[in-house]
């Protein structure tokens, strides 16, 4: 039996309906889960498999929720490993992806700097942005740079969300490839 230990990032927690589909489903993908038993640390999902190919991916996706906000989402793990030999695991860590419209960034006061690789201090546009366009232009996804000066020109609560609130009700959803 192979058991995957998967910590949840913080604010997030697993969607249950969907690990009953993986559990119950016709293709039985996985044999049971737990949800913060003493196996597990807080916050974890203890997911246990009957065996995971050696030469093909194992996909196991579910859908997770945010529960509360965070202003620094660390990354969290997973951990693989048979249960009879606790010794020969794997673990992996995984964070949000950058295209969920979540940010990285470390705040202090009213000044707020990116905690990402993709952040640059500077970046000239090519077109001259009116006055009036500056908040739609700097919080479009598409805008790697505007990222940095989000703080500055989008409508915010302090929190690391760059999509509208009423996306915020969708759940996310975490693939593990094992």
């Amino acid at each position: 039996m192979v058991i995957a230990d998967i910590s949840m990032l913080t604010g997030f927690t697993p969607d249950v309906q969907d690990l009953n589909l993986l559990n119950n489903g016709v293709d039985g993908y996985i044999s049971r889960y737990e949800l913060d038993k003493a196996l597990s640390t807080q916050g974890s999902l203890i997911i246990y498999l009957d065996l995971v190919s050696h030469t093909e991916d194992t996909c196991l996706g579910f859908k997770v929720h945010q529960f509360f906000k965070v202003g620094l989402i660390q990354p969290a793990s997973v951990k693989v490993y048979e249960y009879y030999d606790t010794e020969n695991s794997c673990t992996k860590f995984y964070n949000v992806n950058a295209n969920s419209g979540m940010l990285s960034k470390i705040c202090e006061g009213d000044v707020c700097r990116c905690a990402e690789g993709s952040c640059i201090t500077v970046k000239m546009p090519e077109l001259r942005v009116q006055v009036d366009q500056r908040e739609e232009k700097a919080c479009d996804p598409q805008t790697d740079y505007g990222k940095c000066i989000i703080q500055l020109f989008c409508k915010s609560d302090q929190s690391i969300r760059l999509i509208p609130e009423s996306a915020w009700s969708r759940p996310h959803h975490l693939s593990l490839y094992l």
